[in-house]
């Protein structure tokens, strides 16, 4: 079972928290962000001496306060969409996704999703709620979906197993996802047979990966069957099934061998990116389908290789070294990405020239337009490179809010949160909460 996470009675925390917040006063940036006052927030903002003299925690409390006021308002098809853009910052937003998760419609129902997987809500006040909203007049039916979450148990096998292959979607890969935290051997057939023939490719996906951390014999041979007719993200997904540590040793390698050899395009890239990092049968030859992959192929293989490369293998290395001249942009921006993380300027193995060289070339691609410039000024940002800034801060005033939302996470990433708070109170609910959302995670 998934251990409860203790925690304050609300009143007591709510309380708490408002002590702490008067305290610790604020800015008028955050005063207006409380009254939900967005506008007056952004004003606040809109100098560069203003963010300058924010610091990280009371802009951490800006991006809190916009996500609470978000998940608290969040209604109908629109509120399901924002509060499925916020798994990845649910345990700073906990008290207020409990709250949201309190009612009986389908937003209400998300947010109970989300707490239970990010672990701050244990599988039987899981169950409990459900039970709760389903037993209430008019709730929403996404309520059967979080009740099948919750089916963690070896004693829920049974009804588990069942939903497997329920009429609604949403239902089946619910079950399915509670089937890989079970880890009941007794699913692995039925997990199999939606695998094969479920209608719907997230759940045939979810299903892939509970069988993998099943694993066994079995399994390995049944994907091999699958792997024929599968389409080329569940062949990716099998790749991965085949690589979990109880499917590896049970036949698994001997698959990733031959799909690394014989196959091409995206599985036989994540065949060899698996054993690269796993030393054995296999790996020597893998880093060399790495190399040649990240020469020739698509532009989206290509990609994929270099991103799924280890720095370890010299093949690779020069492989990485002749792309950052490659024709191909998007190669190029890519390859000069990892070539940050291969030329550090400080610490062991430091080489300040080649990485200044590296950082030349993406500043002027970054200097460009479109989504090539969002991608350079990215993994400029990425790679701490400070002198990407200038950049950010002209973007964070854009018209284009992809251009908005890109200077924003990557000013967090550059550690530039003060900066960054102009986007998280941004006009555009798309830009601030990716913004305010990455505020929450960075450390």
């Amino acid at each position: 079972m998934i251990a409860r996470r203790t925690k304050f009675p609300r009143a007591l925390g709510s309380l708490f928290v408002l002590a702490l917040a008067a305290g610790c006063g604020g800015g008028p940036a955050l005063r207006a962000a409380e009254q939900g006052d967005l506008g007056t927030a952004r004003r606040a903002l809109s100098s560069s001496a203003a963010a300058e003299d924010i610091d990280a925690d009371e802009a951490r409390r800006i991006a809190r306060v916009v996500l609470e006021q978000e998940v608290k308002a969040a209604k109908g098809d629109a509120g399901v969409s924002k509060l499925k853009e916020l798994p990845s910052c649910a345990e700073g937003l906990d008290d207020a996704l409990e709250a949201r998760a309190e009612g009986t419609d389908e937003v209400a129902a998300i947010a109970a999703l989300i707490r239970f997987d990010a672990r701050l809500w244990d599988r039987d006040d899981l169950a409990a709620a459900a039970r709760a909203a389903l037993a209430s007049k008019g709730a929403s039916t996404a309520w059967r979906a979080v009740e099948a979450r919750g089916l963690v148990d070896y004693a829920d096998g049974k009804l588990r197993r069942t939903l497997f292959t329920d009429g609604d979607e949403a239902v089946r890969v619910a079950a399915l996802k509670a089937s890989f935290d079970a880890f009941d051997p007794n699913d692995t057939e039925a997990l199999l047979e939606a695998a094969r023939l479920d209608p719907h490719a997230p759940a045939r996906a979810q299903a892939i990966d509970a069988v993998g951390n099943l694993g066994g014999e079995r399994v390995v041979l049944a994907l091999k069957d699958l792997f024929v007719k599968a389409d080329e993200d569940e062949r990716v997904a099998i790749v991965g099934a085949w690589a979990s540590s109880r499917s590896i040793d049970a036949g698994g390698r001997g698959q990733l061998v031959r799909i690394s050899q014989a196959e091409r395009g995206l599985p036989q890239i994540a065949a060899a990116a698996v054993l690269v990092r796993q030393p054995g049968p296999g790996a020597e030859d893998a880093a060399g389908v790495l190399a040649r992959a990240i020469e020739a192929g698509s532009t989206r293989e290509r990609v994929f290789a270099i991103h799924a490369a280890t720095l370890e293998s010299t093949l690779v290395r020069e492989a990485l070294v002749k792309a950052r001249s490659d024709a191909d942009e998007d190669v190029a921006i890519a390859a000069l990405g990892r070539g940050l993380q291969m030329a550090p300027a400080e610490g062991e193995g430091a080489r300040p020239k080649e990485r200044a060289e590296i950082t030349q070339k993406l500043l002027g691609m970054a200097k460009g337009k479109g989504t090539r410039a969002m991608l350079a000024k990215a993994a400029l940002a990425r790679a701490g490179a400070r002198e990407v800034l200038p950049l950010l801060t002209a973007d964070a005033r854009s018209p284009s809010e992809q251009a908005r939302k890109v200077a924003g996470t990557s000013l967090v990433a550059l550690g530039e949160l003060g900066r960054a708070a102009l986007l998280a109170v941004d006009a555009d609910p798309r830009v601030r909460t990716g913004v305010a959302c990455a505020m929450l995670r960075a450390k």
